[in-house]
């Protein structure tokens, strides 16, 4: 438990915003070294158990070997104890052994525990009751990011998770208000949802339903054509025609009204002095509603036709219809201009991302075309990069994205700058060119083509010259859709039919041609090197009653027999993955638990097997979200 002992907490430990511990009056914010203070989050992160020194090492120092990684947690471990023992006894704080090291929880006050220990009181609330006061107090902890200005991979998966927790937490509220009908409280949530997830269709949804509740017509349609701008600036598309069938029928009882008031009566008033002939428009209405409810009035009397008369109220009409006009527009204009703070310009938002320590590129498929965007790597800022391209990929060095563009008619390979500046077409004729890869020095793209009849792999120059052909054999008779070089730059791993079963499976060729040979001897495809070397990631299925799943190959054995199952049933599509750039993590396309492909990010930690509820897409969109490509480092650009 977190909850602190009798005598209160030893510690207080707050991640919101950076690193911070606090013993009384005294706060610690400077550590020895970086790897100190982010050994001390972990532990305090995941607080509920004790982590094994092989685990802990693989997170702060992915790179080096294990009797190296031993020793530097032996000195960070004593570091960070001299640091906090400068306040208490960090023995009563940190618990550590020959195998694990983790935290007292009992005596430290944690502020991640308590974030999610309030989310977890919304999430379980039937009434609206708890849900204020809990909500308040995680939102204030949001306020600031986790661990604010550290990018280290696992840092960053754990603030997305922690947002969706929050996103989640905010969406049952909205739910349980609006079952209650507390709609203005539940509107002020939806909006506060949708301003961080503006791509949710049914937050959208949520809050025209809310704003019809509370009677207000002018915002329902305004909130609408909001919706409708940020669709057509980010992905060129309308909302659903299921959207604006809604839209109509949250409308119909503005329309029923305007009938109503049109077909009213005109030629009947209560008797009344000679003013009342002149009486506003409204005031006509309301009488014509119950014509004989006035005292001292028994009986309606035929109004006067007289031509003054007439006039005044014609023109009455006419100006009451034109200030209606100018309200609603105004309103429009007021909550569509209200959200525009929520939605920042195109142009800052491709900036944004690009200024994160390394971005991942994707292709988004919709009705209305194909487009590359990027986003920041836990998914919480997206943006457009090109349209009319699928199958982005950053090159090694960071410089140029390669693509497949039909802008001339045809499946070709064009090449640009990261930025999206400069497209320039690479390859040319009468065949279809896909799947381009770069090699590990920038220099050459390996590519499936049609150019002879039959799919093959070719390789080309980098500005498209001297493309020559590299593979032979029964299997390209199958589209080679999944192409990945080796680290080295010695060899190509790609995906096709197998001469012998007639499925699809992984190979590897020699980048001269030669030596191409089968590596699974399973149903599989996709097959994608990580940063090292060391490992193959590739999607398969083990038997014909089995699901698809993620495995990881490890080539430190040549009858390539040893496989690591990393996921069950949670199946990587559209024909890439691609490896972080600290080797722990692999984004992947899935349509496991979405109506549409989405972006995943895959932990290689095999200690546990993941399935498809216990992962959150970094994408959250109504249509495909495909072809994932990390970009470089940018310090090591």
């Amino acid at each position: 438990m977190n909850d602190a002992s009798a005598e209160g907490p030893i510690y207080r430990i707050e991640m919101f915003g950076g690193l911070t511990v606090i013993m009384g009056d005294q706060a610690v914010t400077r550590f020895r070294t970086q790897k100190d203070a982010e050994l001390l989050a972990y532990l305090a992160c995941y607080d509920k158990q004790s982590h094994l020194r092989e685990k802990l090492i693989d997170v702060l120092w992915p790179e080096v070997e294990l009797e190296t990684g031993r020793n530097r947690l032996r000195q960070t471990l004593a570091s960070l104890r001299r640091t906090l023992g400068a306040n208490a006894d960090s023995d009563k704080v940190l618990l550590a052994d020959r195998h694990t090291i983790g935290i007292n929880s009992t005596g430290v006050s944690i502020d991640v525990a308590i974030f999610r220990s309030l989310l977890q009181q919304v999430r379980r609330a039937t009434e609206p009751e708890p849900i204020e006061e809990a909500l308040r107090e995680a939102t204030s902890l949001l306020q600031r990011d986790f661990l604010n200005g550290c990018y280290s991979e696992w840092v960053v998966l754990e603030r997305r998770r922690l947002e969706g927790a929050y996103q989640q937490a905010l969406l049952n509220a909205v739910s349980v208000l609006g079952k209650s009908k507390e709609y203005g409280a539940a509107l002020a949530l939806a909006e506060q949802a949708c301003s961080r997830e503006p791509m949710e269709e049914r937050i959208h949804l949520t809050i025209m339903h809310l704003h019809a509740a509370l009677g207000d017509y002018p915002a329902v349609r305004g909130h609408y054509k909001m919706w409708e701008r940020v669709l057509l600036e980010e992905l060129g598309e309308r909302p659903p025609t299921s959207a604006q069938a809604l839209l109509w029928e949250l409308l119909e009882p503005e329309r029923r009204a305007a009938q109503a008031a049109e077909q009213a009566p005109a030629t009947e008033l209560p008797r009344a002095s000679q003013a009342s002939a002149t009486r506003p428009v409204d005031a006509v209405h309301a009488s014509n509603a119950d014509p004989v409810a006035q005292e001292g009035n028994a009986l309606p009397v035929v109004m006067e036709r007289r031509p003054a008369t007439m006039l005044v109220l014609f023109f009455l009409c006419v100006a009451g219809i034109a200030m209606a006009t100018v309200f609603v527009q105004a309103t429009a204009r007021f909550h569509a201009g209200r959200s525009l703070h929520k939605y920042p310009a195109p142009d800052m938002r491709l900036q944004a991302v690009l200024n994160y320590p390394y971005h991942v590129l994707f292709t988004n498929i919709s009705d209305s075309g194909r487009a590359l965007y990027v986003m920041s790597p836990d998914g919480r800022c997206q943006a457009k990069l090109a349209d009319d391209a699928i199958c982005g990929s950053y090159s090694p060095d960071g410089k140029q994205i390669v693509f497949v563009s039909r802008r001339t008619g045809m499946d070709k390979i064009w090449v640009m700058n990261a930025d999206g500046s400069q497209p320039r077409q690479i390859t040319f004729g009468d065949y279809t060119d896909e799947a381009p890869c770069w090699s590990p020095d920038s220099r050459q793209i390996a590519f499936s083509s049609q150019r002879e009849i039959v799919d093959a792999i070719y390789v080309m120059n980098a500005d498209g010259s001297n493309p020559h052909r590299l593979t032979y054999g029964l299997h390209d008779s199958t589209a080679h859709f999944s192409i990945s070089w080796s680290p080295n730059g010695k060899q190509i791993a790609y995906s096709a039919q197998s001469e012998k079963s007639h499925v699809s499976a992984c190979f590897l060729i020699d980048v001269d041609g030669k030596n191409n040979h089968q590596i699974t001897q399973m149903d599989s495809a996709i097959p994608c090197w990580s940063p090292d070397g060391k490992w193959i990631a590739f999607d398969g299925v083990e038997g014909p009653k089995r699901p698809w799943s993620i495995f990881l190959m490890d080539l430190a054995h040549p009858d390539r027999s040893h496989m690591t199952r990393l996921t069950i049933g949670f199946t990587a599509d559209w024909a890439r993955m691609s490896w972080c750039p600290d080797g722990r993590h692999i984004m992947c396309a899935s349509l496991m638990t979405r109506e549409a492909c989405q972006i995943y990010c895959i932990p290689t930690d095999a200690s546990h097997v993941l399935k498809p509820e216990m992962e959150v897409p970094l994408t959250v969109r109504r249509n495909m979200c495909v072809w994932p490509s990390c970009s470089p480092l940018r310090d090591a650009r």
